[in-house]
């Protein structure tokens, strides 16, 4: 679950079973059409730069000095003030090449895409 989820979730009496991280997993996708791709090029880039220097700005700064407005944009209860923890985030980037051939292949074992895709067709450099 995501934060504040996870925390709350923790709080009243749940269970951690682990995390994607702990494995160095970092299990997230943007998917753009092909048309936006071609056609928002820049827009798409300046989105990845914008949530790079995000990810700098929250790893380098105090969550008390944005709490209020995380609590405020997300939602979340105000119960969670002083609570949040912010874990250090990870910048964006591609995924390594390996890892996306050793997906496919298990995928495709499954029955579940074909076994002829590439990794230059599942992912568009916008760094």
């Amino acid at each position: 679950m995501p934060e504040p989820f996870a925390t709350i979730g923790l709080n009243d009496g749940c269970i951690n079973l682990g995390s994607a991280n702990e494995y160095g997993l970092y299990p997230a996708v943007s998917a753009f059409t092909k048309a936006a791709l071609d056609d928002k090029t820049d827009a798409i880039k300046s989105l990845y730069k914008a949530y790079n220097e995000a990810v700098d700005y929250m790893n380098k700064t105090d969550i008390r000095e944005y709490e209020a407005s995380v609590i405020e944009a997300v939602g979340y209860p105000e119960e969670m003030k002083g609570k949040i923890e912010v874990k250090k985030f990870r910048t964006s980037v591609l995924p390594a090449k390996e890892e996306v051939e050793a997906a496919v292949k298990w995928a495709s074992d499954k029955g579940l895409c074909s076994s002829s895709l590439t990794y230059d067709q599942m992912t568009y450099d916008v760094y």
